[in-house]
């Protein structure tokens, strides 16, 4: 007698499934679903034409402006290095401001980042273990989960020295193909670095602001 019940059971579950709300369905399938694609990891996965970055301006800006997480998912693991200083002139006294930086990371998603700018202002982050540690001006070290990518963020900072020299000179950065070498265990092209145009004067500032009483 046990037989003839099964098929009659499975009817009835084939009904619950079919009298399913269509809202109900979806959640499901949204639950059950693979996740979507991380654009990120999908940019990572187009090859960079380098023959293309010494012929095509536009192309070479698109590339020198990536941002630390695709460049992070393109490397797997490496070491960016950064220092910077800009003099601004001013009548008879020059305003200097240098930054110096770090990026190291792995393809663990551990990482160690630092950034200072002038002579006080700094901050240290390294992520390992899902955990963040964080420190500014050389103070004590705190942790945090990084609920937020906080570590991307900096690192982010500290990469983003491309796209400020970039914006920095407006278009007129020329790169010339100047052959193959190796770069660690890492195959690469260099490049030679120059500007298009003739130089220009600098915009003029106005008159120094009177001191306040």
């Amino acid at each position: 007698m046990a037989s003839p019940r099964r098929p009659l059971a499975l009817v009835f579950v084939a009904m619950a499934l079919a009298c399913q709300d269509p809202q109900n369905r979806a959640a499901k399938e949204r639950v059950f679903s693979p996740p979507p694609p991380d654009p990120v990891e999908e940019a990572a996965k187009v090859p960079v034409d380098v023959k293309k970055v010494g012929t095509d301006p536009a192309y070479a800006v698109k590339v020198l402006s990536v941002r630390f997480p695709e460049a992070h998912a393109r490397l797997h693991s490496g070491r960016f290095t950064v220092k910077q200083t800009l003099t601004l002139e001013w009548g008879p006294a020059d305003v200097t401001v240098e930054e110096n930086g770090s990026a190291a990371f792995n393809k663990h998603g551990d990482m160690a980042v630092e950034l200072k700018t002038g002579p006080t202002e700094s901050m240290q982050r390294v992520y390992a273990n899902e955990v963040i540690y964080l420190r500014n001006r050389g103070g004590a070290w705190r942790a945090s989960r990084d609920p937020t990518d906080e570590r991307r963020f900096w690192a982010d900072q500290t990469f983003s020295a491309l796209r400020s020299i970039l914006d920095s000179f407006k278009g007129r950065l020329v790169l010339t193909p100047q052959g193959q070498e190796t770069v660690g265990t890492r195959k690469a092209t260099r490049f030679g670095v120059s500007l298009a145009g003739q130089a220009a004067e600098p915009d003029v500032l106005g008159e120094k602001p009177e001191s306040p009483l």
